[in-house]
């Protein structure tokens, strides 16, 4: 049976990197904090990882990056509902 890889990341600033941020895997380096925690969840396949950094450069193609993005699909979701509020 072939499995699939997958990654994922969390932006956050470290200041906003608080004790209540968590890894979903808990591991010996619990409560380290989440970069810590993060760093090793044991035997799995990491080559999903290697491709955060051209993840980035794809969304930063798009206008505005990801900010961008966010603006696209937050104005999608207002017009949206202003449809359904109409119908």
């Amino acid at each position: 049976m072939k499995r699939s890889a997958s990654a994922a990341f969390l932006y956050c600033l470290r200041s906003n990197e608080s004790s209540a941020l968590h890894h979903p895997v808990f591991t010996y380096q619990c409560k380290n904090g989440l970069a810590i925690e993060s760093s090793w969840i044991g035997t799995r396949d990491y080559s999903a990882q290697l491709v955060v950094p051209k993840v980035l450069e794809f969304v930063n193609r798009f206008e505005g990056g990801i900010d961008g993005i966010k603006r696209r699909n937050h104005d999608g979701v207002v017009d949206m509902g202003e449809m359904l509020a109409r119908a």
